[in-house]
């Protein structure tokens, strides 16, 4: 069994994990790589407002 964790560089020193989960076939569900990319998205917006 394999756990993934999905993630990105923010300011390339910091890791933003966005999602895991358990790996149980070779290719990466296409699901997953949604949800990561929308998280992607709802960080960079937030953290754009911020500023």
């Amino acid at each position: 069994m394999f756990v993934r964790i999905l993630y990105f560089f923010d300011e390339d020193e910091i890791i933003i994990a966005t999602n895991g989960f358990v790996k149980k076939q070779q290719k990466t569900p296409q699901s997953e790589i949604q949800l990561a990319k929308q998280r992607r998205a709802i960080y960079l917006r937030r953290k754009e407002s911020i500023r």
